[in-house]
């Protein structure tokens, strides 16, 4: 199988890794030191006050890293059916 020409992929959390030239993967990247500090924001508060927090949702931005593990899907012949 032949990436990228015949099958595309990509990972999660972009890892120095994924940068390198024999890899170059194509990866969702997430700001996690923003969210590490969001984390131990949230527990000193709550360590702060020892009241039960309400459950919550925090939403960071994440973003695509196109490097070179992806490509256009291959076109498919046309049935003759």
């Amino acid at each position: 199988v032949s990436v990228p020409a015949e099958l595309s992929v990509i990972g999660f959390d972009d890892s120095p890794q994924a940068r390198w030239a024999m890899i170059n993967l194509t990866t969702i990247h997430q700001p996690i030191e923003d969210m590490a500090a969001e984390a131990v924001q949230l527990l000193l508060a709550r360590l702060d006050d020892n009241t039960p927090e309400q459950p919550g949702k925090r939403v960071f931005p994440v973003s695509l890293q196109i490097r070179g593990t992806t490509g256009p899907a291959p076109l498919r012949a046309a049935s003759t059916s």
